[in-house]
């Protein structure tokens, strides 16, 4: 046995690897990259591809909140009463986000980047840039209806319905930094009502605050929100690189 061994490792010492064929090497390699080619996918394909993860419901929510709202205005209120109907409405208008947003706490979303082999961090800003342009596309309808409608400048109907939006967006990405992944839609949704009352019960005390002698400060609360809010989305982006790093551990 011991000399069998021997003759197969003398005849192991002696064979030599053969050079491998450049000119094969070279059409392999050729080959593989016109395989690929087909099958990789843009950031336009990948955006458009993450509209079948969101839930009808959530545009679905938002249309039926649109609607509700311009019946309202409709009717006869006092004019501050109108004008405080836009600054509720776009509170509620997020709501139906909460679910989605929800989402970033939870661990399966990595999952989703491990199978699509995409960053955690593209995901996200790829679902945000879906519901932010869809969002757009609403609100322009909904200022469009008010400027209509309301005899109101269309500067203040842009003040009023824009820092109550920036304020509950600031707040729900706010959260999402400290909220455990059962707890943050409760949160989030007391949040947004809180918000809701908040415009309703101010305008009962202070009436004026919806003339135009106020502009100026809703100006300034709309830089202050705006300001707030693009620091909370890099807050947020810095949060999920974080956990990402934690998930990565623990598995």
């Amino acid at each position: 046995m011991k000399r069998q061994e021997m003759d197969l490792k003398r005849e192991l010492e002696c064979y030599q690897i053969p050079l491998p064929d450049q000119k094969r090497k070279e059409q392999c390699q050729k080959q593989l990259q016109e395989l690929k080619v087909p099958y990789q996918m843009t950031d336009r394909q990948f955006i458009l591809g993450q509209l079948r993860f969101i839930k009808p419901r959530t545009w679905l929510g938002q249309l039926l909140v649109l609607v509700v709202f311009m019946v309202m205005l409709w009717s006869k209120y006092v004019d501050y009463m109108q004008l405080s109907l836009l600054s509720v409405m776009t509170p509620l208008f997020l709501v139906f986000h909460i679910e989605e947003l929800a989402r970033v706490c939870n661990k399966s979303m990595l999952e989703i980047e491990l199978a699509t082999k995409h960053s955690l961090k593209k995901l996200i800003l790829s679902r945000l840039c879906i519901l932010g342009i869809t969002d757009f596309v609403m609100m322009c309808g909904w200022i469009l209806f008010l400027n209509s409608c309301l005899k109101e400048s269309l500067f203040g109907i842009l003040l009023y319905s824009l820092v109550p939006f920036n304020i509950t967006v600031m707040g729900m990405l706010y959260l999402l930094k400290y909220s455990g992944k059962g707890t943050y839609a409760y949160q989030a949704l007391s949040y947004t009502i809180f918000v809701c009352v908040c415009f309703i019960v101010i305008p009962q005390y202070k009436p004026l605050i919806y003339s135009s002698s106020y502009q100026d400060i809703w100006l300034l609360a709309y830089v202050v929100s705006l300001f707030l809010l693009v620091k909370s989305i890099k807050e947020l982006f810095k949060n999920i690189a974080h956990r990402q790093d934690l998930w990565m551990t623990e598995g």
